[in-house]
């Protein structure tokens, strides 16, 4: 998306505290270039998360495919911005944890197949050093939200959701089976957030999973308390 902005609001979160404003690219970066202060969720720099008192503009780009993550603490206003590899974002669940949610998906969806993919701990343990860098900072990120959840109490606590289908080769979703190859990646991070007692009415989810290609970009703009949100 490149040409003039939508300025379309995202009426899935009208409840919300932030809203969310679909935007071009163009003017996505247009708006991140006059913002003072503006602070960057850089993973190149292994900048995986950062928190803000939630008067500073944040930029989080070039999801694709990947999870962003916003978290507001509506309780003293703090904002928090991550960004993860959508290609890790199911190895956070234990093998437990994850092989009883599909069981309990797979009774709701019929004719899926019956395989259910459990990641070992061998494959956990043949991420990239650089993987292990993001996946302990996605715990992180979770004892955080867990800390908001225990001081500000879990219904004062907002996330915000984007990101894209992960799955890079045509390969990868006929080995896994049509059961987890969009359960995973719908699911995992909202499971993980019911855990520490956020729940789905507070979890704002904008991921398209039927996009294998392009980048999601975000800025969050706290004067207008507004995430702009373009996809490319």
């Amino acid at each position: 998306m490149s040409g003039e902005p939508t300025g379309e609001v995202r009426p899935e979160n009208s409840d919300a505290s932030i809203k969310v404003r679909v935007v071009s690219q163009n003017e996505l970066f247009r708006m991140s270039n006059r913002a003072l202060d503006l602070v960057e969720v850089d993973i190149e720099k292994n900048v995986y998360w950062l928190e803000t008192d939630g008067k500073t503009p944040i930029l989080n780009k070039g999801a694709g495919p990947c999870l962003i993550m916003f978290v507001k603490n509506i309780g003293d206003g703090t904002i928090i911005s991550g960004h993860f590899s959508g290609r890790i974002a199911d190895h956070q669940l234990s093998q437990e944890i994850l092989k009883t949610h599909l069981k309990k998906v797979q009774k709701e969806i019929p004719n899926e197949g019956d395989e259910i993919l459990i990641h070992s701990q061998q494959e956990l343990d043949n991420l990239a050093i650089s993987d292990k860098e993001m996946y302990r900072s996605y715990l992180a990120l979770l004892d955080r939200i867990k800390e908001f959840c225990s001081e500000a109490g879990e219904a004062r606590i907002e996330i915000y959701l984007f990101g894209q289908n992960y799955w890079r080769l045509v390969s990868e979703p006929d080995e896994i089976g049509g059961l987890t190859e969009n359960i995973i990646q719908r699911q995992n991070v909202v499971t993980d957030l019911e855990r520490l007692g956020v729940k789905p009415p507070r979890i704002f989810d904008y991921r398209d999973l039927k996009r294998l290609e392009g980048t999601d970009d975000t800025l969050f703009l706290p004067e207008e308390d507004v995430i702009l949100h373009a996809t490319g």
